[in-house]
């Protein structure tokens, strides 16, 4: 399969109908707008483990929002994570299916293309099941500094 005319994707995942679980495409999003993106493709989703697979195959680097959730965590908590280091967020990570890193060696072991280079930003959430379709008044309050911090850790308004 021929490389993907822009290089880069930035994928947010998670509901944008399950209160914080929506930070990720919301940021995502947001990210998109802000930064020149003539070498980026958006997307946003709710899918996980192997349906990743086939969304992000011609690209040369990913960049993934995610949400995650822990009672040691506050809210609001940026953490970066670069592939082989694949954290247990909401939707990269399930019992039920194959996680991030094992969908990656998957695809190196049958040879489908994947990304070189693979960046993973968590943001501790406080409710990911709550339908609704604002975030928690803590989160709220807090997105921009949110959306500023992860601009500026990709490289700015020019990035990636």
């Amino acid at each position: 399969m021929p490389a993907h005319p822009k290089s880069t994707t930035l994928r947010g995942l998670g509901s944008e109908i399950h209160c914080d679980a929506g930070i990720s495409p919301k940021l995502a999003r947001e990210i998109h707008a802000r930064t020149e993106h003539q070498n980026m493709d958006l997307e946003v989703s709710m899918v996980g483990g192997m349906e990743l697979l086939h969304l992000i195959k011609p690209y040369q680097k990913l960049i993934i929002i995610d949400s995650i959730l822990s009672k040691d965590i506050l809210p609001g908590k940026i953490n970066i994570h670069h592939y082989p280091d694949c954290p247990d967020s909401l939707h990269l990570s399930n019992g039920h299916d194959a996680n991030f890193c094992m969908l990656k060696e998957f695809a190196e072991i049958s040879g489908i293309p994947s990304p070189v280079k693979i960046t993973i930003i968590t943001v501790s959430v406080k409710d990911p099941f709550t339908v609704s379709d604002e975030l928690s008044d803590e989160l709220q309050m807090i997105f921009p500094a949110l959306l500023d911090k992860i601009v500026t850790i990709l490289g700015g308004p020019s990035a990636p």
